[in-house]
């Protein structure tokens, strides 16, 4: 139980499409930490990573029961309800990233429908930034180009309700 042998064991776990990214950071954090604490790469963990690792360690073998299926065909019977895309992003005071996003994601939902071969009854976006909720409802105020060729597209291509 080193440093360098944790950090094999989590670098062999595939998952290119980001799927066990939630299960993954523990471990991460393990590294992070066993780095922070200056940790050379063959000696033993310290007790509270060794812990850590092993319960990580643990709850690595609970992967081989994930499943998940590769066909986003809804059955007939079921709601015709898929969530595409999702995008996480970190942006302190970026007006125009923000406002981008928002477009991207109407962009992205009219490609979806475009390319998919089923009836998709309703989409969602969602966004914590109240100054592009405001752009995108407001009616009457003129904006800059940049702005209003954003808002103009989310407007044209979906409803404020969405």
């Amino acid at each position: 139980m080193t440093r360098r042998g944790v950090l094999s064991i989590v670098n062999s776990v595939y998952d290119p499409l980001g799927l066990i990214s939630p299960f993954i950071l523990p471990a991460k954090r393990i590294i992070q930490e066993l780095c922070r604490k200056g940790v050379g790469w063959d000696d033993c963990l310290p007790e509270n990573e060794f812990e850590a690792w092993q319960s990580w360690r643990y709850d690595q073998q609970k992967l081989k029961l994930l499943k998940v299926k590769r066909c986003v065909m809804p059955r007939l019977h079921q709601r015709n309800m898929v969530h595409a895309t999702s995008c996480l992003l970190r942006a302190t005071c970026c007006l125009k990233l923000e406002l981008t996003a928002a477009t991207l994601a109407v962009k992205i939902d009219k490609l979806i429908r475009y390319e998919m071969e089923i009836r998709i009854d309703s989409s969602f976006f969602w966004t914590d930034s109240t100054i592009v909720l405001q752009y995108i409802y407001n009616d009457n105020k003129r904006f800059h180009t940049f702005v209003a060729n954003r808002v103009v597209f989310i407007g044209e291509n979906s409803e404020p309700r969405q």
